[in-house]
């Protein structure tokens, strides 16, 4: 092997500093959180590259029920947020505070929890992820209660465990114990343990069906005999399911009650609760007087069965999850309560059944959607999960005080601690500043307006809205008198949306119009009008709630409805412009006179309305939106669907004769479908996102480029996380300049390691061409010119598998010298990172 020489090229070319063009725009999915990013495209070169990523999501959609830790804590799963938005496991005090992720899933170690947790006799807690299909991982993880330690413990095959039911629990014998509603060699379902360390993973029993059962649901309940009880859904003589005895020395089941009595409840639901009058107490999901369902209990020998309460059309119906029991009685949860509107309840109700009371009624079904249990506190509460409850609409825990029954939401989940995400709209300044809004995220997560520097990345968030001013900030513009206009989609005095401006620092915020649902309600497009008033449309209100036109000057001090539209000329609006003719353009996505959309224009008083186009053929499009000005004589837009295969179209109309073609039909899945953002460089290149197709048919879009006449048409890009649709505003592509550096390389070993490309963000990317260093493990260190040194270990780089290394937040702008080293091997380039 060839040995290099160390080599710091003091005296290589000198790097020529020079600008490039690059496309530069946004994502509302993708990142390095999969909550949005900035992209960028050299014109020149057609690279591209994700240079910012907005911020991780907070917890939120707990799932399953709460547990309350030896610490006191509770402790609990989520099914979204986190660093990846595939959920997180989390912890929090009893009244609320204190709330910390412990850990974001990333899908290698599971995606989108949904069991519970259990706390085991070494203090450590263990949880379970399961799919009921061969795509998703099912594992079994461990964590500390600080959120340390976590790994993955075991990895089960669908033959093992398919859609676990229910969470682990801790057995008599030191094993974890667990339920596998599928799986097994039948596919009926699994008992199924290991050891808390991780080892001796086993399917003690496979259910199949008839007498011994199938589809076992909830948890398993240890008793001091050593045995363990559980219900199945199924099985039986007559299909209603059964109730078992399972022994953890010799692995037998014995099925102790079947479950045919039609009157006193079939098809066992939400596993089993122990109670302190030593029965076991359970739900079925139908049975009873009315097949509705009951509460039975039954003791541990299988006799003694009885169904104290059959659940009904004028008291409570369907119960779910499994009951506790606080304060003498019994607890548990439904999915509709009658009386209060079909919505979910929680109740209580004597041992013997007598007594039953509604303590709380949920608003929404989707309230009590992901909730499978109650717990139990050691301050007596009981508390729970909502999975759509509280301000942002993100569940959250709440408790039940079982002295007064005063229902208490203690924690509503937002999704985010501070700087927003799923970025909806950006402008650039003339001072270097990228501007632009997130519709989700901020301190009241009601969304931000931040700004970026491009010279050395610094991110601020400049404002956080809090329902008052407005929610969900969608457009941003630039005023003549310097100041920031933009629009809110909800918020406000109504919850209809606001207008407002602020100064470019983000102070001086000023509400200046408050939509409500007779002056038009839910804004989107908005811009700035040669007159320097601010023109936009509505989705809603106005005359027939079809959306509205409006005018508003730029201090706020009236507004004019310009144009309510019609139920028979069409609704909601989706996109403005003003033409160089001085006429307004508006598009709606829906409508009777053009079935599929339509175009109108107006003067800036609103006079002179008149229809430019109805696209009546689905050929010419539908859902219409994304306007420019080709300053050619026609108006470019966009059909997010119809054309040739309804993949949707580019299509031009003359603002003189109104002349209209389709100029592009988005008919190949490579090109990309369903387009949504369209703007114009310098050069009168049209340039567009599509929020689908591109690499295959379940593509997340395309970044395209083609000219006015619709000809050679270029898939520069294939997002892996692009989210966006008319609604959100213009959301335009921006056309600017970078600075970038030029490094000579004229080291002689450059054909054995390469270091590509030389970085302006600080990501690097390496490959080698000598097989003799295949799979080795090399070291990566870069310093800087002032001698701080970062190391990195990298492995298996040839050219096949490179290495990518994305350490762009760690640098500054500088001359740095990078390094590999393996064994004797040593390659030294220098480059300089220019941000």
């Amino acid at each position: 092997m060839k040995k290099a020489l160390l080599i710091l090229f003091l005296t290589a070319i000198a790097p020529k500093l020079f600008s490039q063009k690059f496309v530069v725009g946004s994502t509302k999915g993708g990142g390095i959180h999969n909550t949005g990013s900035f992209f960028r495209l050299n014109m020149e070169t057609d690279e591209h590259e994700e240079f910012f990523s907005f911020s991780a999501l907070g917890p939120f959609d707990p799932i399953a029920y709460p547990l309350q830790g030896s610490d006191g804590r509770l402790y609990g799963e989520t099914r979204q947020g986190g660093d990846l938005n595939v959920g997180t496991v989390f912890s929090l005090k009893k009244d609320g505070s204190d709330l910390k992720v412990l850990h974001s899933f990333n899908g290698q170690d599971g995606q989108n929890p949904s069991n519970g947790l259990c706390e085991a006799s070494n203090g450590k807690l263990y949880g379970i992820i399961g799919s009921s299909t061969n795509y998703g991982k099912s594992v079994i993880y461990v964590i500390d209660k600080d959120g340390e330690n976590f790994e993955v413990l075991h990895e089960l095959s669908q033959l093992e465990c398919k859609a676990p039911s229910g969470g682990l629990i801790e057995h008599l014998d030191g094993y974890l114990y667990g339920l596998g509603l599928y799986g097994g060699t039948l596919d009926k379902g699994v008992i199924y343990r290991i050891k808390k360390d991780g080892t001796g993973f086993q399917v003690v029993y496979e259910f199949a069906g008839g007498l011994n059962g199938e589809r076992p649901v909830g948890q398993l309940v240890s008793m001091p005999n050593g045995n363990l009880y559980g219900v199945t859904n199924s099985g039986g003589s007559d299909g209603g399911g059964i109730f078992f005895r399972f022994s953890t020395t010799n692995f037998n089941l014995d099925m102790l009650h079947d479950f045919v009595d039609d009157n006193k409840g079939i098809s066992p639901i939400g596993g089993l609760t122990k109670v302190s009058n030593g029965y076991l107490y359970g739900h079925t999901a139908a049975g009873g007087t009315y097949n509705l369902g009951t509460i039975y209990r039954i003791d541990i020998n299988g006799n003694n069965f009885n169904a104290i309460l059959d659940f009904n059309w004028t008291d409570v119906l369907l119960p779910k999850g499994r009951m506790v029991e606080a304060q003498g009685k019994l607890w548990g949860i439904t999915s509709n309560f009658v009386i209060q509107g079909n919505e979910g309840s929680i109740y209580s109700i004597d041992k013997d059944g007598s007594n039953l009371e509604q303590v709380h009624y949920f608003s929404s079904y989707y309230d009590t959607e992901s909730t499978t249990a109650l717990a139990v506190g050691d301050d007596g509460n009981v508390y729970g999960f909502t999975a759509y409850a509280g301000s942002g609409k993100r569940g959250g825990v709440f408790s039940i005080n079982t002295d007064n029954l005063a229902f208490t939401e203690i924690k509503n989940f937002t999704t985010s601690i501070g700087n927003g995400f799923y970025p909806s709209e950006m402008i650039e300044g003339e001072n270097g500043m990228f501007y632009g809004s997130c519709s989700e995220g901020g301190n009241y997560d009601k969304g931000v307006i931040y700004s970026y520097r491009k010279s050395d990345g610094a991110f601020s968030v400049l404002h956080h809205f809090d329902d008052i001013e407005g929610a969900q900030p969608l457009v941003l513009l630039f005023g003549p008198d310097g100041k920031l206009y933009g629009n809110t989609l909800h918020g406000g005095d109504f919850d209809e949306g606001t207008i407002y401006r602020m100064e470019m620092d983000g102070s001086n915020f000023q509400l200046l119009h408050s939509f409500d649902s007779i002056q038009g309600a839910l804004p989107i497009s908005m811009l700035i009008g040669s007159d320097n008033n601010l023109y936009g449309i509505t989705i809603n209100g106005g005359v027939d709630n079809g959306g509205i036109v409006y005018r508003i000057p730029m201090d706020g001090s009236s507004f004019t409805v310009l144009k309510s539209f019609l139920t028979s000329e069409g609704f909601f609006p989706s996109d403005i412009l003003e033409g160089s003719d001085g006429y307004l353009y508006t598009t709606l996505s829906g409508g009777v006179l053009g079935a599929n959309g339509s175009m109108y224009r107006m003067m800036k008083d609103g006079s002179m309305f008149q229809a430019v186009h109805s696209f009546v053929a689905s050929l010419e499009g539908k859902s219409i939106g994304g306007m420019i000005d080709g300053d050619n004589g026609y108006i470019y837009g966009l059909g997010g669907q119809g054309g040739l295969t309804n993949g949707g179209v580019l299509f031009k109309i003359g603002k003189d004769s109104f002349d209209f073609s389709v100029a592009y039909n988005f008919a190949e899945i490579e090109d990309g479908f369903s387009p949504i953002v369209l703007s114009k460089d310098s050069s009168n290149v049209l340039w567009g996102l599509t929020s689908a197709g591109g690499t295959e048919l379940n593509g997340l879009g395309t970044l395209f480029s083609c000219n006015l006449d619709g000809s050679n048409y270029i898939n520069h890009y294939n997002f892996e996380g692009l989210k966006s649709f008319f609604i959100e505003g213009k959301s335009g592509l921006l056309f600017t300049d970078f600075p970038t550096s030029s490094v000579s390389d004229s080291y002689i070993e450059k054909n054995i390691i390469s270091i590509s490309p030389n970085p302006n963000n600080g990501n690097f990317k390496f490959f080698q061409g000598d097989s003799a260093l295949d799979n080795k493990n090399f070291k990566f260190s870069m310093t800087s010119s002032s001698g701080n040194s970062s190391h990195f270990l990298i492995g298996n780089l040839n050219e096949v598998n490179s290495y990518i290394a994305e350490i762009a937040p760690l640098l500054n702008s500088g001359v740095y010298f990078i390094s590999l080293t393996e064994g004797s091997f040593t390659y030294t380039n220098k480059v300089i990172v220019i941000k």
